[in-house]
């Protein structure tokens, strides 16, 4: 089993399939961070850049090894 952290994201308005199917992966990783876009598509990383990156920074400083 994966041990390191890690953030997985979906849009809110991403198509349905994808859901069951994060959801999945979120179970299955025991480490795993889920974090939902809201009011993105498939692609929040391009249309809510703003939001990803802070969520990705936040993501980074949490789990940084200092």
């Amino acid at each position: 089993a994966l041990e390191r952290p890690v953030l997985l994201s979906h849009g809110g308005q991403s198509p349905p399939m994808f859901e069951p199917v994060i959801r999945k992966l979120a179970a299955a990783l025991p480490s795993s961070e889920l974090h939902l876009f809201e009011h993105a598509g498939h692609a929040a990383h391009l249309t809510h850049a703003d939001e990803y990156v802070d969520t990705l920074r936040r993501f980074v400083r949490q789990h940084a090894v200092v």
